[in-house]
């Protein structure tokens, strides 16, 4: 319909044209370079429109109108196509030339990866030792490192890659040779050592100042088995290795060792470096670490490998983050024997825990939650863990777990029955007694208890009046502290301690004097190659005054062109106050009797003939052994001699 006049322009002000030569064609596009339009302050192609808008406004007011630009006369259509063709192109080659990479958790294994333009990946659970539980980062545990890569090979060249994601990360490589072959190694000039052994066995270490890609790599002859671990922990910029003890080494399937007081917050990292893999029949790893301090322990990465021209290379590690201080005893346990090895605890400082993601661990007694009796199943008593619906009909149970704070009354429940009791098949009874003394016998008296099973402090089965063990008796009772009857006795003591700590009484016949003989001093030399001097074998105590033995005898273990075994003195303090030396008779390998050898053999032996001495209190008794060899210290010999006290 036909608009109103108020939505018309208003045409009252225009004027004629006068006469008008219609160009004879369309005029040609301005010859000079691109230049910012007015309307759009950005430059123009000259092939391209220079207007921004060249739309017709039909109207001065009304609704806004959209519709399709038509492409201008001076449009190029080939560029538009030539330029999508290029992109094409170049997409394609930037997809053919990409490497897609795939990280998982540690618990994982990740093969296929990185795939190129097409590929599959493929993820498996790891192995995890028995009895290991998939735990969440707890206080004090958290993920160990940054990144852990492993490398083996049989080559020239051993080279380990990983990527640094911080800037401060603490680098460890650990590497292994043969044990049979061997070589120098670095990783590196910006490498510090601080572990060799063996010519086979290195650990190195770098603090980084920025993130990017860690190389371990450096030449090795000849080519060889190898096996390399490289870990990335975070720190603080100044993380150092205060302390390492070598746990075990050579061939073995296990190991303990007092290591240095660690410091509160430290890491231990235990590792295991075997350049004889094979040598025992298979690769082994470890299997489990403990300390002292009852750290949670992480088992970190191994890579083994193995050749037939040699022995094969292991490494394994494991780490606990976050240790408690002062002293420990870290132990650990191989999956079997293994040759040319060693386990190393390193301590680690100034290491910073990363965001905790779930790891396989052993399992805690912090893990577990406590018991706490003084409640009521909150964590307490039997019912708080164990539902008493889960127990059975036969077990009496009680809801109200009790502290005792002050001393109990328990009634017996008969006259025969003592207030504690166990019962157990027909006519016996385990029972704890709570009178004056306490006595745990496995029997029941029909006679009641007599003497003197009242006079000991605890006793143990036998009759009403011979207990098969009886310890510490209560005052006025027998004078011993301890004595055993034959079961089934009533006369037979086979074995009493009296009062004074000496066995008065051995197999059934009542002994005297110290009861029997006691060992106080032993000496035991091996690789001598010199005359002893007179050396105090013992200090007779101020109550030791009495009758003492010597034992002895001496070998020669690496002989010389002539020597002299022998002869051993002894020097002692009789009940008098005369100084005593004696020459000690022996024994040789002929049976002769004789005090020295100059048999100069390994079978040149010394067989002394034990000696008596009786000794006076608070005195010395002294040995010194003579001895010649020519050339001079080249015969070596054992000497070992005991001391009793009669």
């Amino acid at each position: 319909m036909p608009r109103s006049s108020s939505e018309q322009p208003d045409t009252s002000n225009l004027k004629p044209v006068g006469t008008v030569v219609p160009p004879v064609g369309a005029p040609a596009l301005p010859a000079y370079p691109p230049a910012p339009n007015p309307y759009l302050r950005t430059p123009l192609p000259a092939g391209q429109q220079l207007q921004p808008d060249t739309l017709r406004q039909f109207y001065q007011k009304g609704f806004p109108q959209t519709r399709i630009v038509p492409l201008p006369t001076t449009a190029q259509a080939t560029i538009n196509a030539a330029a999508g063709g290029i992109a094409k192109s170049v997409s394609t080659a930037a997809i053919q030339n990409m490497d897609i990479s795939l990280l998982m958790p540690p618990q994982y294994a990740v093969s296929g990866s990185p795939a190129g333009a097409q590929g599959s990946f493929v993820v498996q659970w790891l192995n995890e030792p028995a009895n290991f539980f998939l735990a969440g980062p707890t206080t004090g545990i958290s993920l160990y490192s940054d990144a852990v890569k492993t490398g083996t090979g049989f080559s020239a060249t051993v080279s380990v890659a990983a990527t640094a994601v911080r800037a401060n990360d603490f680098a460890l490589v650990f590497t292994v040779l043969d044990d049979l072959i061997g070589s120098s190694y670095t990783p590196g000039a910006s490498w510090t050592n601080f572990y060799t052994a063996g010519g086979y066995q290195f650990g190195y270490s770098k603090q980084l100042s920025g993130a990017g890609t860690v190389t371990a790599s450096g030449a090795i002859s000849p080519s060889q088995t190898w096996s390399s671990l490289l870990i990335l922990f975070n720190s603080t910029g100044s993380a150092s290795i205060p302390h390492q003890q070598v746990l075990n080494s050579g061939a073995f399937s296990s190991g303990s060792q007092v290591i240095p007081p660690t410091t509160a917050g430290n890491m231990l990292l235990v590792v295991m470096l075997s350049g004889g893999a094979n040598a025992l029949g298979g690769v082994r790893t470890i299997t489990s670490v403990s300390d002292t301090q009852n750290n949670a322990w992480f088992p970190i990465a191994s890579a083994s490998t193995g050749n037939t021209l040699g022995d094969g290379s292991a490494v394994d590690a494991w780490l606990a983050p976050n240790v408690g201080g002062g002293a420990d005893t870290v132990s650990f346990t191989l999956s079997g024997g293994i040759a040319g090895c060693s386990v190393i605890c390193f301590e680690i400082s100034n290491v910073i825990a990363v965001p905790g993601l779930p790891a396989f661990r052993s399992i805690l007694g912090t893990d577990l939650p406590p018991i706490n009796l003084s409640k009521n199943n909150a964590n307490g008593g039997v019912t708080g863990i164990l539902g008493t619906g889960n127990l059975p009909a036969t077990v009496a149970y009680t809801n109200v777990a009790n502290n005792f704070t002050a001393a109990q009354t328990l009634t017996p429940s008969s006259s025969s029955v003592v207030p504690l009791n166990v019962i157990g098949s027909s006519g016996t009874l385990s029972e704890i007694d709570t009178f004056a003394n306490l006595r745990i016998r496995y029997d029941v008296m029909p006679s009641g208890l007599v003497l003197p099973w009242t006079s000991y402090s605890a006793a143990i089965g036998g009759d009403g009046t011979h207990p098969v063990l009886a310890l510490a008796p209560a005052s006025g009772g027998t004078p011993n502290l301890l004595d055993a009857y034959a079961p089934g006795s009533t006369t037979l003591k086979n074995f009493s301690i009296s009062s004074g700590g000496k066995v008065s009484n051995y197999n059934g016949i009542a002994t005297v004097s110290d009861g029997v003989p006691a060992e106080y001093a032993a000496v035991d030399l091996t690789a001598q190659a010199a005359a002893i001097t007179a050396t105090t074998l013992y200090a007779v105590p101020a109550a030791g005054a009495g009758q003492y033995r010597v034992s002895w005898n001496a070998k020669v273990t690496t002989p010389a062109t002539s020597s002299t075994l022998g002869p051993l003195t002894l020097t002692y303090t009789d009940p008098d106050g005369i100084v005593q030396t004696v020459t000690a008779a022996a024994q040789n390998s002929a049976g002769t009797i004789e005090t020295s050898d100059t048999g100069n053999s390994t079978t040149t032996v010394l067989l002394g003939l034990p000696l008596t001495l009786n000794c006076k209190a608070s005195t010395n008794i002294q040995y010194a052994f003579a001895y010649t060899s020519s050339p001079a210290a080249t015969m070596l010999y054992n000497a070992h001699i005991k001391l009793e006290a009669l």
